[in-house]
């Protein structure tokens, strides 16, 4: 009975269609109903064995490897060293191998076909790449600490996700494994690289930011003077409003309430500490009320302090790329992240105010003063406190 449901004849086609589609093989559709019997009555026992394949309709999606389909994948409209990049890394990636089938375990041997004993992932049928299949045998070697460290093993992850968006375009697969699988979190020690690497501060000298400042297209040159004169995020000048700017004598500051993400959708505040009045030095605050009496008018749409051409909230990608790093290339200074003049902000409160690390905390918009203290502990430390708690400690022993 179960065989003459999963086992019918199209009334379009007039051809006789087998149902595997519960269990990833489609309607595939035959000439008589004797050859679509033997496909299910075949499928059923490959299930069984554990030796059947998900696949669709199409001879191409049953026969396309990975690995080949990387040289079609590389073919997009992509810049030289970025395919440089991503084409090593698919090379790294091609060569992850699953295990010889008599190493399996035998409570896994269900979901490892004779197919795959050996193989190159790259070699391997992408319709036959499920994501428990990924998960038990490769993403282990991907992110074995013996062959790179964490942070290298995470882009292998995410170009590997990448290529199977791409072969998902090209209706060569129905989903992407990757979004399934838990990808490994880094070891304690591994994590505190990845915080040290990504919160690498550059050195940023007032003669530095004085000359890329000169070097910069003017269009960029008052947001880049607002980033490292008021310390806000990227994502917070983005999204920064003229109805949060006071420009009274006396009373110049900005109120930071939103951020915009790197697309230029403006959402909510990193943190609700990020929520603060910033006051302005009265230069920039001077050449932000020129800013606004000549903003144009096609930019003033969503009264936007820095807003793109047609007075949206821009994306990341312009401050960087099409300001920061070309001013930096002109004026003959070491590239710096759009984030490093945050960091700058924060050098000038330290070494040249009197604040507290609390008062630091709050214009830094951090959600509590430990966070503070652990990103610019190098730049707290004082001298002379440290020698005197230095003595005190001395006498108390004595």
């Amino acid at each position: 009975m179960a065989k003459k449901i999963l086992v019918r004849k199209d009334r379009k086609t007039k051809k006789f269609m087998v149902n595997l589609r519960m269990v990833g093989g489609g309607n595939q559709h035959f000439a008589t109903a004797e050859e679509a019997a033997a496909v299910y009555d075949q499928a059923i026992a490959d299930i069984r064995n554990g030796t059947f394949v998900k696949t669709t309709n199409s001879p191409k999606v049953q026969t396309i490897a990975l690995g080949f389909f990387c040289e079609e994948y590389l073919k997009r409209d992509i810049k030289p060293k970025q395919k440089d990049r991503v084409e090593g890394q698919l090379t790294k990636i091609m060569n992850f191998k699953f295990p010889d089938k008599k190493d399996v375990q035998k409570d896994l041997l269900y979901d490892f076909p004779s197919s795959l004993s050996g193989k190159r992932i790259g070699d391997v049928k992408i319709v036959e790449l499920t994501a428990e299949r990924l998960q038990l045998w490769i993403i282990g070697q991907m992110f074995d600490p013996k062959k790179g460290a964490w942070e290298t093993s995470r882009k292998l992850f995410v170009v590997l996700g990448q290529l199977f968006d791409y072969a998902m375009l090209k209706k060569l697969a129905v989903m992407n494994p990757m979004n399934i699988i838990k990808k490994p979190r880094p070891s304690v020690d591994e994590t505190f690289n990845i915080t040290q690497n990504r919160q690498k501060i550059a050195s940023l000298s007032q003669d530095k930011i004085i000359k890329v400042g000169i070097a910069m297209s003017p269009k960029y040159v008052l947001a880049y003077e607002t980033a490292y004169k008021t310390g806000i995020r990227s994502a917070e000048l983005r999204a920064l409003k003229w109805s949060e700017v006071n420009l009274q004598p006396g009373q110049e500051s900005v109120f930071i309430t939103h951020g915009a993400d790197q697309g230029g959708q403006i959402g909510r505040l990193k943190t609700e500490a990020a929520l603060r009045l910033i006051p302005l030095e009265k230069e920039l605050a001077q050449n932000l009320r020129e800013w606004k009496l000549n903003q144009p008018p096609g930019q003033r749409l969503n009264n936007l302090v820095f807003p793109e051409k047609y007075g949206n909230a821009a994306g990341s990608f312009n401050l960087l790329r099409k300001g920061l790093y070309p001013a930096c290339d002109r004026a003959g200074v070491e590239r710096f992240r759009w984030h490093d003049l945050r960091h700058y902000y924060a050098s000038k409160l330290v070494y040249n105010t009197s604040l507290s690390d609390d008062e630091i905390c709050y214009l830094m918009g951090h959600s509590d003063v430990a966070v503070t203290r652990r990103v610019y502990k190098h730049w707290l430390m004082d001298p002379k406190r440290d020698n005197r708690i230095h003595n005190e400690i001395a006498v108390a022993f004595k």
